[in-house]
């Protein structure tokens, strides 16, 4: 059995098991924290009415807005004039300068009163216990192979502190002095890696140091006030490292011909830039296959087919309609990955 036949990406309906809200239940979090403050609540409706207007004139009627849709829109705003589109633009909308202020005041209000307290959204009420379900992928490994990649979309510590738990080896991509480094990433015959887990969008441990000459990343022992994480999707893709090199990365595993089976758990394939990676994966090698994990991938299906643009070959996305932690206990087996195994190609297995 080969070792690199098989991957993971992780969304956000991953660590809801784990009593972690979804981006869009964040939403209901915010709106409950502002209820008692007109103005932050007259700056909010009129943002979630602005991305629900821009979707409608894209034919999308039907996406809910979710925290990052907000957090990335008022992360354009904060840029004021220095957004690249302002001199493109003749003026701020009316409405936009009464709701923000002039000075976009409300703006950084509203941005750090989500900030403050996504943190604590996306740690679970009794710690990594509530995600040990995590703790089922060293099962599937001491089974499989040697390594595994997990590139996770989410923020929260889940997945390697339950995996370090266990006395695995998870690379994160920090060094000795917990300084980012992508070398960290790099593999040979000699390392004892059990596990590469690739932060797609940053995480609640995270801290950007400045100075005058550089700036680096640095991994704390425990979440910080102002981690370093990205929302929007321009920003996802003209972030510099460590988010150039992931995405990079994912691209580079889902194109290597050895990769044949996607595992995709709790993603709502919301986020263009990874619809397209995996499009091109699977468009370019018709024996690649995506088991996309979450409750309703059933009903969802034609819709991913299309969205990812797979109408010549449907059978590249296997839906299974079930929970994250239902999945990694109960079914996430070497058997699985056989049983959904392009017949006729190069087995791994």
């Amino acid at each position: 059995m080969k070792t690199d036949s098989v991957m993971f990406l992780l969304g956000a309906g991953a660590s809801v098991d784990a009593t972690i809200p979804m981006a869009i239940q964040m939403l209901e979090k915010i709106e409950d924290l502002i209820r008692d403050d007109e103005d932050l609540q007259n700056l909010y409706f009129y943002l979630k009415s602005a991305i629900l207007y821009q979707r409608g004139l894209e034919g999308d009627f039907n996406t809910k807005v979710g925290v990052e849709d907000l957090l990335g829109v008022i992360e354009e705003l904060s840029q004021k004039h220095r957004n690249r589109l302002y001199p493109f633009v003749g003026a701020w909308s009316p409405h936009l300068i009464n709701v923000a202020k002039s000075d976009f005041s409300n703006i950084k209000k509203l941005d750090h009163l989500i900030r403050s307290n996504l943190v604590d959204w996306v740690q679970p009420k009794n710690g990594s216990r509530a995600g040990s379900y995590f703790q089922k992928l060293e099962n599937f490994r001491r089974e499989y192979g040697k390594s595994i990649s997990v590139f996770t979309l989410n923020y929260d510590l889940l997945v390697e502190r339950n995996l370090v738990q266990l006395g695995c080896l998870v690379e994160t991509g920090f060094d000795e002095s917990d300084k980012w480094n992508a070398s960290r990433f790099e593999r040979n015959e000699y390392d004892n890696v059990n596990f590469y887990v690739y932060k797609l969008h940053g995480s609640i441990d995270w801290e950007r140091e400045l100075d005058e000459r550089d700036d680096c990343l640095k991994k704390r022992e425990n979440p910080v006030k102002n981690p370093d994480l990205i929302f929007g999707v321009n920003n996802k893709l003209n972030s510099g490292d460590p988010y150039l090199f992931y995405v990079h990365e994912l691209r580079r595993h889902t194109l290597e011909n050895a990769t044949k089976l996607i595992f995709v758990i709790g993603y709502s394939f919301s986020d263009q830039y990874i619809n397209k990676l995996l499009s091109q994966a699977l468009r370019s090698d018709s024996t690649k296959r995506i088991i996309n994990v979450s409750p309703d991938a059933d009903s969802r299906n034609g819709e991913i087919i299309t969205e990812l643009r797979l109408e010549q070959n449907p059978s590249a996305i296997v839906p299974l309609s079930t929970t994250a932690k239902e999945f990694f206990e109960n079914k996430l087996t070497v058997e699985l990955c056989q049983n959904n195994f392009v017949v006729g190609s190069d087995t791994p297995f």
